[in-house]
C-alpha cells in the first residue's frame, strides 16, 4: 500500500508541476501581447513630433507650443499661436483664458510641471496620435491633438476620453 501512496503522490506532482508551466507560459504569453500592443500603438513623443512635423521649422514650432503647455504657460501660448486661428471652436483668446485656467487649478493640485507623454484616441479623433500632459504632483491627464494644414497648426484640440481634468475645466 505505501508504494500506492508514493505512486499517487507522484502523479499529483507531475499533474502540478504540468500545470505551473502551463500557467507560466500563458503568463509569458500575455506579457509579450501586451507590450507589443503597447509599442505599437504609443509612439513615443519625439517620434510624434518628428512624424507631424515635416520641415524644421514645423518641428521647432511644435516643439515651443508642446513646452509652453508642459511648464503651463499661457502668456508663451498666447504668443506664439496665431491669433486669427480658432482653436477648439473658440477665439485664440478663449482659448488661451480656459488654458489659464485649466493651468490654474493644475497648479492649485500642486502642479508645478506637466509631463509628456503620448497615446492613441479613442473617441472623436479615433486612431489619431495624441500629445498627453501629466500633472507631476496630481496626475491629473490632460490630453490634446494637434492638427496642422499645410504646416501650420490649424486647432487644438481637448480629448476628453484620454484626460483627467474635468474638474480643471472653466464653467462655460
Amino acid at each position: 500500500m505505501g508504494n500506492t501512496i508514493a505512486m499517487g503522490d507522484r502523479k499529483e506532482s507531475v499533474r502540478h508541476s504540468c500545470l505551473l508551466f502551463t500557467t507560466q507560459l500563458h503568463v509569458l504569453f500575455l506579457k509579450k501581447q501586451l507590450s507589443s500592443i503597447k509599442t505599437t500603438t504609443v509612439m513615443e513623443a519625439l517620434e510624434l513630433i518628428n512624424k507631424i512635423g515635416r520641415t524644421t521649422e514645423i518641428k521647432s514650432h511644435l516643439l515651443e507650443v508642446i513646452d509652453a503647455f508642459q511648464r503651463m504657460d499661457y502668456h508663451t501660448l498666447s504668443d506664439i499661436l496665431d491669433d486669427e486661428t480658432y482653436y477648439q471652436d473658440k477665439s485664440k483668446i478663449t482659448f488661451i483664458y480656459n488654458q489659464r485656467y485649466i493651468f490654474k487649478e493644475l497648479q492649485k493640485l500642486g502642479d508645478s510641471y506637466l509631463n509628456l507623454s503620448t497615446d492613441i484616441c479613442t473617441g472623436c479623433m479615433c486612431n489619431e496620435p495624441i500629445f498627453v500632459f501629466t500633472g507631476n504632483e496630481s496626475g491629473r491627464r490632460y490630453a490634446i491633438y494637434i492638427e496642422f494644414t499645410a504646416g501650420d497648426i490649424t486647432d487644438i484640440y481637448l480629448c476628453s476620453i484620454k484626460s483627467h481634468i474635468s474638474v480643471c475645466l472653466p464653467p462655460f
